[in-house]
């Protein structure tokens, strides 16, 4: 769903980013001159209008194949309830899906902070209703 109040680069540009996440190579993608393209960017980023766009184009991608953050942190704690299982113990796999199940929660904050002045968008309002008797894991659990 297109906002007609955003420029075609500035559409082109929030298509491209939610491809690789990556704001430099999306503005150059878009058709941007490369000269100072992070900063530039950046501050598309800033814009509330690019950002409504970007979160409506993840919702349409989201709905359309299915993933949610419920499919994905049921996915780690299958990992890792797999991982930690005496028959096939895996240290290494286990500490990877708990940590990206701790980052979600929010458990280790050094880490949520911005660097480099970089925006980070976070999209976590993209959500679908669990499968029946899967393990559900939310903020504050």
């Amino acid at each position: 769903m297109a906002n007609r109040k955003l420029s075609k680069k500035h559409l082109i540009f929030c298509k491209e980013y939610i491809v690789d996440l990556n704001a430099t190579q999306a503005y150059i993608r878009a058709g941007y001159k490369p000269k100072a393209a992070g900063q530039a960017a950046d501050r598309l980023l800033k814009n509330v209008k690019i950002l409504a766009e970007i979160l409506a184009l993840y919702k349409e991608r989201a709905d359309r194949v299915g993933v949610s953050a419920d499919y994905v942190l049921n996915g780690l704690l299958r990992v890792a309830e797999r991982c930690m299982a005496d028959e096939t113990f895996d240290a290494a796999g286990a500490c990877k899906a708990l940590e990206l199940i701790g980052k979600h929660l929010g458990l280790f904050e050094k880490d949520n902070k911005q660097k480099g002045g970089t925006t980070v968008l976070v999209v976590d309002a993209i959500t679908k209703p669990a499968n029946a008797g899967e393990r559900v894991i939310k903020k504050g659990d």
